[in-house]
């Protein structure tokens, strides 16, 4: 990312903030459907991203999160972004379907294969000297974490994802 960081910094990429236009909650066959606009932009700037996002929440607990993202072509392309769930500490053991057992990302998974994995969300931590992304494992079909508290699962819907879990 270094070659392009001037370009991200000048659209103003790393100012950005979200807000939220508007927020409608409904229930609809039996689940919670909660819609929601928002945006990414630094302040004083275009928009980067306009987003709707669409979370159902069916009588079992279980979270279906629909995303459309639609990005303003005048502006460079995105860095890699996601989103980010926070868990309770006792959620920490970790198990997926993708590229392991240690860390893969696109471009470094030559030294991993595609299996079933599991371990404490501990041991996903690399100390690198900067306090950059570590443990991601790329191209999952699932993922989850769990603890005494219950726990989270995510899967894949037509396109493997890149997962992280970390204690921090």
């Amino acid at each position: 990312d270094r070659n392009v960081r001037r370009t991200w910094q000048e659209a103003g990429y790393d100012r950005a903030l979200s807000r939220g236009y508007g927020a409608t909650a409904v229930i609809e066959g039996g689940a919670v459907v909660l819609r929601d606009t928002v945006s990414l932009a630094a302040v004083g700037l275009q928009r980067i991203v306009t987003m709707e996002a669409v979370w159902t929440i069916d009588g079992a607990g279980r979270i279906d999160c629909r995303l459309t993202v639609h990005k303003n072509r005048a502006l460079p392309y995105l860095p890699r972004f996601g989103v980010r769930l926070l868990l309770p500490a006792s959620c920490d053991h970790l198990a997926y379907y993708g590229w392991g057992p240690g860390e893969s990302y696109a471009d470094k998974h030559q030294a991993s294969y595609p299996g079933a994995f599991c371990g404490p969300v501990a041991a996903e931590y690399e100390p690198y000297l900067f306090p950059q992304e570590h443990g991601s494992h790329w191209q999952c079909a699932w993922a989850q974490v769990t603890g005494t508290d219950g726990g989270w699962r995510a899967e894949a819907v037509g396109k493997p994802f890149d997962c992280h879990a970390s204690v921090y």
